[in-house]
This record gives structure tokens, C-alpha cells and sequence, in this order.
């Protein structure tokens, strides 16, 4: 039994259309939620949560990374511990890629549709956004236990 960390972000938490999207597509996938909760993360937590980001300081971090930050430090997220049988594939196939820029083009590449990045933003008639997306979900069994115990720190 695998567990999971995933988070609703600011833009879209404090909405509870989405919550219960989002709390449906996971217990109809056969995953269990086990708590949920609303917090908001310090800029030092922020920091901890996405190290590989980070890099321990701003000028390691990666582009992205301080757009990332003001975000996800903005407003209250919803965080839930899922647990479940391969629960981490599980969860990152209902929730979908970020979105991607042709290397070549430069044009977007949406997440693939009926996934929870793709169908969220359409539901609520948000633009769909390359930082500002809807929802993290660890990304390996020891990312969920790390991203849990920084979750429970706020």
C-alpha cells in the first residue's frame, strides 16, 4: 500500500466545485483518502517542498522556480494523504502532465484530456496556466512520505 501526497493549489482550493472533483476522481479510482486539510506554506516551506527547484538558493534555482514559489505561497492549498495499490502511478495518470512548450515551435502542449490538470481549468473557465495549474502529486513513494511530513509542518 503506497502513500501519497497531493495538493490542490491556491487559484483553484478555494474553490469547493473543485475539491470535490478532485476528492471523486481519486476514491472512484479505488484510492482511499485518509485526510485532507487546508493549510498555506511559508516561503521557507515552499523552499523545502520543492528543493529540486530550489536548489538551495535562488541563483541555483531553476527558471521557473521563484514564479513557482510566489504562487504556491499566495493562498491556502488543500492537501490530502491517498493511500492505494500503486497509488503514486495511479494518481499522476488521473492528474495529467504540466504543460509542455515545444521545443521547436514553442507552442503549448495541453495535459491530455479527461485528465484533472485538463478538465479543472475548463470546468471553472480558467485559462489553462504553465505555473499557476491545479494540483501537485508526489512523484515517487519517498517524495510522498517527504512532501506528508513538510505538509504536516504548517
Amino acid at each position: 500500500m503506497e502513500r501519497s501526497f497531493v495538493m490542490v493549489k491556491p487559484k483553484f482550493a478555494d474553490k469547493p466545485e473543485v475539491i470535490e472533483y478532485v476528492k471523486k476522481r481519486l476514491t472512484d479510482a479505488g484510492l482511499k483518502i485518509v485526510s485532507g486539510e487546508y493549510k498555506s506554506y511559508s516561503t521557507e516551506k515552499a523552499q523545502e517542498h520543492y528543493a529540486e527547484h530550489f536548489r538551495g538558493s535562488y541563483e541555483n534555482a531553476k527558471p521557473f522556480y521563484k514564479t513557482l514559489e510566489a504562487y504556491i505561497t499566495s493562498g491556502k492549498v488543500y492537501g490530502m494523504e491517498v493511500v492505494g495499490e500503486n497509488a503514486i502511478a495511479r494518481i499522476r495518470e488521473l492528474v495529467g502532465s504540466t504543460i509542455k512548450t515545444d521545443k521547436e515551435t514553442g507552442a503549448q502542449i495541453l495535459p491530455a484530456k479527461g485528465t484533472i490538470r485538463y478538465e479543472v481549468p475548463l470546468m471553472i473557465n480558467e485559462p489553462h496556466d504553465i505555473t499557476e495549474n491545479v494540483i501537485h502529486a508526489s512523484d515517487a513513494p519517498s517524495a510522498g512520505e517527504r512532501e506528508l511530513a513538510i505538509f504536516k509542518t504548517l
